[in-house]
């Protein structure tokens, strides 16, 4: 018998895996490892980093067509593509049954006594899945009312769910919105703040990872994200060009740092941001000179300490905004777009400087006086090491996750 089986729709590790990992890692000091399980649809990177801390994983594969199926920002997406969606959905009906089948074998074969669910598709099937007894934990890592499909899919099955776990007051907000059946508890998410911290250490060079010719009294100002088109890459580089525009003798370079690791969402691809990049170039500002591209790092924290300057540029409310938390903690200044959860992170003008999602002329501006100014942004970075020291160490999260996990546990009855 295993005591929790946590489950995720993916391999990879984005965000919403490392805070998954988090809880693994955590867990795993409270009871034997062999006593946790993951089931993933796929092999890849959080597979691996599960067995390391001693976790039973199982891969039982989902076909292509069901990996492949997204409803991400469907509540604004035309009819058209909403149809798409849906056909597409109908089209896989079969494969759905033939998985749901699997994972079912593979629950039992686990028999755990509370499953964890980590992402929307692993959500209805933990629902489908349920029995009476064992109690169901879904992490809200979204906000679902912009998604008509999985909001019309979730609302009903949330009623089978013990409790959902807000990442964000924004997020529970929402949630309860959407699901009104469902229990919402937020858990707001938590750093490791003895990695991500400032340190002395020489930095890494990150113009040999863009396979940019070496500087040294560069400032280096960096946004770290998925390549999701509402991540804001876009944005970012069309403020480098007017920063540079207007003081073309700034000593600065910019860094994208991240990749397509999602197979589901919207995505820019690296010749489509390249491409912008050769656009926006002029006499005046030499962009393609100043901008370098990171592949995805799985070691983030790094990455963060070689920044003097740290961008969140999304274009959409952030369901919390971890990248934010972590370069905080790093002791960076940080530039964020002041919607969703991201306002609960840093406060504006004191921990970090908030900008209007997608708007281009106030990044542009926001970054233009850090790059003016050192003392600005150290300040800033001070402030924002403390705000995460008091709010968001990871003791606070796991605690309260260890805390929820151990009252559903009792509640099973087994």
């Amino acid at each position: 018998m295993t005591d929790i089986l946590f489950l995720s729709p993916v391999g990879v590790i984005g965000g919403a895996e490392r805070v998954l990992l988090q809880i693994l890692r955590s867990q795993c000091r409270l009871r034997p490892a062999d006593r946790i399980g993951l089931l993933l649809p796929c092999e890849g990177p959080l597979l691996q980093a599960a067995i390391d801390l001693g976790v039973r994983v199982k891969v039982v594969p989902w076909s292509n067509r069901i990996a492949s199926l997204g409803d991400t920002g469907s509540g604004s997406s035309s009819l058209a593509s909403r149809v798409k969606q849906l056909e597409a959905m109908s089209m896989s009906v079969p494969d759905v049954a033939v998985s749901l089948f699997a994972w079912r074998q593979a629950v039992a074969e686990f028999s755990p006594r509370l499953i964890y669910s980590n992402g929307l598709k692993t959500h209805l099937v933990s629902s489908i899945l349920s029995r009476k007894g064992r109690p169901v934990i879904w992490h809200l890592h979204d906000f679902y009312s912009h998604r008509r499909i999985a909001r019309a899919l979730m609302r009903p099955l949330s009623a089978r769910v013990s409790v959902g776990v807000a990442i964000s007051e924004a997020v529970a907000g929402d949630t309860r919105q959407a699901m009104p059946r469902l229990p919402v508890k937020t858990i707001l998410n938590g750093v490791c703040t003895q990695k991500f911290a400032p340190t002395d250490s020489p930095p890494l060079d990150l113009d040999n990872l863009a396979g940019l010719t070496r500087l040294k009294d560069v400032i280096r100002v960096g946004l770290l994200a998925t390549y999701g088109i509402w991540k804001g890459q876009d944005v970012f580089l069309k403020a480098a060009a007017a920063v540079v525009e207007k003081s073309p003798d700034t000593f600065v370079r910019f860094y994208i740092i991240g990749g397509p690791i999602y197979g589901t969402a919207a995505q820019w691809t690296r010749l489509e941001l390249e491409q912008q990049v050769r656009q926006l170039t002029t006499e005046n500002n030499a962009l393609g000179s100043r901008v370098g591209f990171v592949d995805f790092q799985a070691d983030t924290a790094p990455i963060y300490q070689s920044l003097d300057i740290v961008i969140h540029a999304s274009t959409k409310p952030e369901p919390f905004g971890l990248t934010i938390a972590e370069a905080m903690s790093c002791g960076k200044a940080v530039i964020y777009s002041n919607a969703g959860g991201a306002c609960e992170i840093a406060e504006n003008g004191s921990s970090g400087i908030g900008t209007s999602p997608g708007c281009v002329p106030e990044l542009a501006s926001a970054m233009t006086m850090l790059l003016a100014d050192s003392s600005i942004r150290k300040k800033l970075g001070t402030a924002a090491r403390q705000r995460i020291l008091q709010r968001f160490d990871e003791s606070r999260f796991n605690q309260q996750m260890a805390e929820l996990i151990d009252e559903k546990l009792q509640s099973s009855g087994r």
